[in-house]
């Protein structure tokens, strides 16, 4: 049984309709103060390891990133400046070192490749440049600004790189969505640009613009002057075209289908957290007036992060307008909410924190990364408890060091 909250949260259910401007289909009264918790086995259920091969070559540090693809996961090692290629075993296959310059780096599912776009080094660009750029970018003549090179996961006998002809849409950090589409999703305001208003999500299909939301000023917006946002995008358990959207001082949670975004969720936060009227009617001068209006006010909540990954629990993170995070669950069957530091890890889950550390999802198989040195100490810690672990779990115990890769766990939520 899931332990039990106090008190128990109000709820009112309201009709869905759909366009983002519509009344939410359920408000959520969020008090992060009045969170339960419990055993994390009784949210999840462990069911894999793997281990990522440690070798001179292969080592990256905790804050690379892992890219799940269709065959392989690939470690983006920014501080390194490398590409390690590993297969879904953990077992070590190919890095790419330095000598690519890569930029902006994603993984492109539908094609199987890395593609990485960054500056031309020939040029040197002003804000003013690449404000004239962003506004005119289907503008031939600025291609030359950049370069893109991508990795054919594909060809596994070299894993070839190949340079690729730049598109207008590149320019804009485009994100993959699905048939051919992309999002555009960051927000600049600089007064550079010429035109004032703007919209902080974009699909597009190549250079033709499908829909657009969420109108701002990008010439002088309080919200995200002096600063480098974005709206925030993840894949939904429900179906392969959806999406799950939140963006900055909106307390909603959206639900984007091919080209139609609805209202799923709202979060009505206490007073004491939630972004007062006056914050939108600002006009920050400059840095140090708004990053001081940021920490006076550093624990109301500027963005939820949220994560659709069972058809029970609805994972998030919260994080304040001095980007301090705290995360948590929503439980939709029992309406109640569980913050992960209460959540304790037991023995049926290796005593590890699986549900804190969640890390990425690859298709339905979700992954929490481990770094070494905790994983150790959480072994050293519970030597006494006769804790049944897997056998490659248990032989990475015995031979990994502080300095080893992470481990991975693959776990499910209960429903």
């Amino acid at each position: 049984m899931l332990p039990k909250l106090i008190p128990v949260l109000l709820f009112s259910c309201i009709s869905l309709f759909c366009s983002p401007e519509s009344i939410a289909q359920e408000k959520i009264y969020f008090e992060p103060k009045f969170t339960g918790g419990g055993k994390q086995s009784d949210f999840v259920t462990c069911n894999g390891v793997v281990v990522f091969e440690t070798t001179p070559e292969s080592k990256f540090d905790k804050y690379s990133s892992i890219i799940p693809t269709k065959k392989f996961f690939v470690v983006y090692d920014y501080s390194a400046k490398k590409i390690l290629v590993f297969d879904k075993t953990g077992r070590f296959i190919k890095k790419f070192g330095n000598k690519l310059d890569f930029g902006r780096f994603t993984y492109n599912a539908e094609k199987d490749r890395l593609e990485m776009v960054s500056q031309n080094k020939t040029y040197r660009l002003t804000n003013k440049d690449n404000a004239r750029i962003l506004e005119d970018y289907q503008n031939p003549k600025n291609l030359k600004y950049y370069r893109k090179y991508f990795i054919d996961l594909t060809d596994t006998l070299n894993f070839s790189v190949h340079k690729q002809k730049i598109v207008s849409s590149d320019i804009l950090n485009p994100v993959p969505y699905i048939d051919g589409m992309h999002f555009v999703n960051q927000m600049t305001v600089d007064n550079n640009f010429e035109k004032t208003e703007d919209y902080e999500l974009k699909i597009y299909r190549g250079d033709s613009l499908l829909k657009q939301y969420f109108v701002y000023d990008k010439k002088k917006d309080s919200r995200y002057i002096f600063d480098r946002t974005s709206v925030f995008i993840a894949p939904s358990a429900k179906a392969a075209d959806e999406r799950w959207i939140t963006h900055p001082y909106d307390y909603t949670i959206y639900a984007l289908q091919k080209d139609s975004l609805y209202k799923v969720y709202s979060f009505v936060l206490p007073l004491d957290r939630a972004i007062p009227a006056d914050f939108f009617a600002r006009e920050f001068q400059n840095k140090t007036e708004k990053d001081n209006y940021l920490r006076q006010n550093r624990k109301l909540v500027k963005q939820f992060y949220v994560y659709n990954l069972s058809g029970r629990y609805i994972n998030f993170s919260m994080q304040s307008m001095m980007f301090e995070m705290q995360q948590f669950i929503y439980d939709t069957k029992t309406k109640v909410f569980y913050n992960y530091d209460k959540i304790n890890p037991d023995s049926l889950t290796y005593y590890l924190p699986v549900c804190k550390k969640l890390a990425f999802n690859d298709g339905g198989f979700i992954y929490a990364r481990i770094d070494a040195e905790d994983a150790l100490k959480t072994f050293d810690d519970h030597k006494k408890d006769n804790v049944k672990y897997p056998p490659l779990l248990e032989a990475y115990f015995k031979t990994a060091t502080a300095n080893s890769n992470p481990v991975l766990i693959n776990f499910n939520y209960r429903n």
